[in-house]
């Protein structure tokens, strides 16, 4: 099991390749050895892409411009996957076959479908349709389709079944697997410890941050706010969580916590976060 981090972790400083460059010098220096790359962000995407991940707080500057495979090189980080949104995918899989072959990549990820009726049974099973048909199209390749879920898929399409157990019933493991993302089903208020281990070996990649809050003030009882920090800062039980990707022998550990930097500093962010990570792996990994 290797750690990789997620290319919006670094978002916020792509404004110029040197710091970039930066970038990937810290995160070999930390001890993460993949990147997940973006088509959205290695290639120039329409404005209102820009707009909308800028307003999430995931600005994407100009990495488009920069040459990613040679940086890479330079810093001796492999491509882990490249993530997708499913459009893409059903219009133009031959430009992100030849991206996956230019970059020595073999998964594909799709995100949660924006603006999606996670709600409704037919649309959530239809979803599933799409992503096996996109999977089968793409396994002749060498290439491997994962989902990874936000917390949209932990809504109910009826009484006893969410978005996302439908998901996992109705893809073909043969075509279809996920990247699944611990944070969000936590934040939902769902076991995601459960889904880890639900999922098996079907998880080949796992997201990973921790949710807390660092502010240093007196809070008003009972509210508190909290968000995405670094790993070992908030209250989910990582420990279980990766001992569980052990068990299901994930390929890849992937941080993303895109926002809400310790010091708004993303590479202070990477080292505090690795360090956690590096533990963990003196511990249990031998």
């Amino acid at each position: 099991m290797e750690f990789g981090v997620q290319q919006l972790q670094l978002g916020k400083i792509l404004n110029k390749e040197s710091k970039a460059r930066t970038a990937l010098k810290v995160m070999k220096e930390a001890g993460f050895n993949s990147i997940e790359l973006n088509g959205f962000m290695i290639r120039k995407s329409p404005f209102i892409v820009r707009l909308l991940t800028s307003a999430y707080g995931m600005p994407i500057k100009k990495s488009f411009k920069f040459d990613w495979k040679k940086m890479l090189k330079d810093y001796d980080l492999h491509v882990i996957s490249i993530h997708e949104d499913l459009d893409t995918l059903e219009t133009n899989l031959d430009m992100v076959i030849q991206e996956c072959k230019d970059f020595d990549c073999h998964y594909v990820v799709v995100t949660g479908m924006y603006n999606y009726d996670y709600s409704s049974f037919k649309a959530v099973k239809e979803l599933a349709t799409r992503l096996n048909e996109v999977g089968r199209r793409l396994k002749p390749h060498n290439l491997f389709l994962l989902y990874h879920n936000h917390n949209v898929e932990f809504v109910h399409v009826n009484k006893l079944r969410l978005a996302y157990d439908i998901l996992i019933s109705n893809t073909n493991p043969l075509l279809v697997n996920f990247e699944f993302d611990s944070y969000w089903p936590s934040v939902a208020g769902v076991d995601a410890l459960f889904y880890m281990k639900r999922l098996g070996k079907r998880i080949r990649l796992h997201h990973i941050c921790d949710n807390g809050n660092l502010n240093q003030k007196k809070f008003l009882t009972p509210i508190i706010k909290t968000n995405a920090v670094e790993l070992g800062f908030g209250s989910l039980n990582l420990e279980a969580f990766l001992k569980q990707d052990l068990e299901n022998e994930t390929e890849a550990v992937i941080l993303e916590q895109h926002k809400n930097y310790i010091h708004d500093d993303p590479i202070e962010s990477l080292f505090t976060s690795s360090e956690y990570l590096q533990n963990f792996k003196k511990a249990y990994i031998k």
